[in-house]
């Protein structure tokens, strides 16, 4: 499950992975975008927020995971991960290049830090 928030007025969507994610996931953040991508033409950033990546709850819910990265990378100028988990912040590092938009990562308590990088 994901818990996410749209912040419309800054352009930055906030994403919550809270167990392990769903083919539903992704769709219902997805329906969530679409009337905002119908007037912006990117979200100035994504803020990823939790201690452990939680993994998928099976093979198409990391596919549809996967395809919605690949529908949406080029709608994002920047994605801001707070993570506790040091392994996580290596592998967020090493698929900026796949992704296209600028990413750093940040330590748990460096939320405030994250949201202004996004803003700016």
């Amino acid at each position: 499950m994901i818990v996410h928030n749209l912040d419309e007025k800054n352009g930055i969507l906030v994403l919550e992975p809270q167990e392990k994610l769903r083919s539903t996931d992704f769709e219902k953040v997805d329906e969530e975008l679409k009337p905002y991508f119908k007037s912006h033409e990117k979200l100035k950033g994504v803020l990823i927020k939790f201690d452990k990546f939680p993994g998928w709850n099976n093979i198409d819910s990391a596919m549809s995971h996967f395809n919605f990265v690949r529908s949406h990378h080029d709608q994002i100028d920047k994605l801001a991960v707070v993570a506790k988990d040091s392994s996580t912040k290596a592998v967020v590092k090493a698929i900026g290049p796949i992704v296209g938009a600028k990413i750093k990562t940040f330590e748990k308590d460096e939320e405030v830090a994250a949201r202004t990088w996004l803003k700016n």
